[in-house]
């Protein structure tokens, strides 16, 4: 086999391997985005929420759609990124309305809670 021939079998494979599935990715997403809505720690994805989706795919929906489920980012890091990168998102779609907008006013309001934490309240 010619060496351009491996080489391009080479790449295929690593891609292959290096790509994640687009439905693998979008539940990645909705997971991370309800662990930050309960306000869960990150850990919560790969140590209580992937196991029980496996059991639960392993015994409705059989062994194929369990073995999919175990491919799901949801390591701690990856969940702190979706979450960051989500919060983000939000952050600039909020900035580009107001820049859209032709009129608008800020409101802020500065206090603290019974256990003497500072809060920040902005009305956009």
């Amino acid at each position: 086999m010619p060496k351009t021939d491996a080489f391009k079998i080479e790449n295929k494979i690593i891609s292959q391997v290096s790509t994640t599935d687009t439905s693998l990715l979008t539940a990645s997403y909705l997971i991370s985005l309800q662990i930050a809505k309960c306000k869960k720690p990150n850990s919560n994805g790969e140590q209580l929420i992937k196991p029980s989706l496996i059991a639960a795919c392993n015994a409705a929906l059989g062994q194929s759609a369990a073995s999919k489920t175990k491919d799901i980012p949801l390591s701690n890091d990856t969940v702190e990124m979706r979450i960051s990168e989500m919060a983000e998102d939000t952050k600039t779609q909020l900035v580009e309305k107001i820049k859209r907008s032709k009129l608008f006013a800020i409101q802020l309001d500065e206090s603290t809670d019974i256990q003497n934490n500072s809060i920040l309240l902005t009305y956009v």
